[in-house]
């Protein structure tokens, strides 16, 4: 769908990333380009801090 129709394939995307990102669920660093979970971003922190103090 995203090689066939692209302006469709970015509302939907937008549709779709909309919901989780208003609720605290998405963030993104580069203004929209990539998303990532929060949970999945709060993990990384937590385990690179027990990585630091272990050493």
């Amino acid at each position: 769908m995203k090689d066939q129709d692209p302006v469709s394939w970015n509302i939907g995307l937008g549709e779709y990333i909309g919901g989780p990102a208003e609720d605290d669920q998405l963030v993104t660093f580069d203004n929209g380009s990539t998303y990532y979970w929060t949970q999945d971003v709060e993990n990384y922190i937590e385990g690179e801090e027990e990585i630091e103090e272990a050493c």
